[in-house]
């Protein structure tokens, strides 16, 4: 009887043992448990802490960038309207140099020519018909002005030229026409003016801004009309050309040219 007794003790000591060891680990279980969870809250505190900064330095740098924005666009609008008055200033200064140098051209063109009468005034004195003088010299009189240097010289030699085709040969008019164009050369503005033209000309579809400087550059007046330009020569009505202002025919350029060589050249 007492054996079965210290063998049930026994039995109950080794029960009791083992829920003690067992209590243990499940104690020391749940204090793991409680530390990690714990940590898992403070984790999660300080990745919210974390977020929270994130947020406030993310609209801080949205609110940097929308300002930068403004100063940018602020700025962009302030040089675009300094670059728009400095291009009008400048326009304007061009504007009025193309002007100064269309006068100067036009006042050095009268003056050659005023020096050119003046000086056939002084060989002609108050000789009202042609004379020849003992130099060799021939004085015309005339009452047309030269519209680009040299015109009238150019022209009679160029006459001349022809005429000299029709002379009977070995004349005293053949010698004399031949003497006087052998003598009397000139520089071909008439050549030059026209090469000019056909080059403005060339492709013409309208009347550029470069196109229209040079035409004034060599002695035109343009004038604009409802559907055509008109082109005046030295202010001289006398030498007008019209021509439609837009056209698609490949060689409206060329007519013009044409019309303005049989005019003037």
């Amino acid at each position: 009887m007492q054996d079965l007794f210290l063998f049930a003790s026994i039995g109950l000591m080794t029960a009791l043992v083992y829920v003690v060891r067992q209590f243990r680990q499940e104690k020391s279980q749940h204090v793991i448990v409680q530390q990690r969870l714990k940590e898992a809250r403070e984790a999660e505190q300080l990745s919210e802490e974390m977020i929270r900064q994130l947020e406030k330095e993310v609209h801080q740098l949205n609110q940097e960038k929308e300002l930068l924005k403004q100063q940018s666009e602020k700025l962009y609008k302030e040089i675009e309207v300094e670059i728009e008055v400095e291009t009008k200033e400048l326009r304007e200064q061009v504007r009025r140099l193309e002007e100064r140098i269309q006068q100067l051209e036009q006042t050095n063109h009268q003056l050659t020519q005023e020096n050119q009468d003046l000086a056939l005034s002084k060989l002609s004195g108050t000789k009202s018909l042609a004379v020849s003088e003992p130099d060799g010299a021939i004085v015309l009189t005339t009452t047309e002005r030269d519209l680009y240097p040299n015109e009238r010289g150019e022209i009679l030699v160029e006459v001349l030229k022809d005429a000299l085709r029709n002379v009977r040969e070995n004349s005293r008019r053949q010698h004399i026409i031949a003497d006087i164009v052998a003598n009397n050369s000139f520089d071909s503005n008439r050549e030059k003016m026209k090469a000019e033209l056909q080059e403005l000309f060339r492709d013409y579809r309208d009347m550029s801004r470069g196109t229209r400087r040079a035409l004034e550059r060599m002695g035109f007046e343009i004038v604009s009309e409802s559907n055509h330009y008109k082109l005046i020569f030295q202010k001289d009505n006398r030498y007008m050309v019209a021509f439609a202002k837009t056209t698609s025919d490949w060689r409206a350029g060329r007519n013009i040219v044409g019309h303005i060589s049989n005019l003037l050249l």
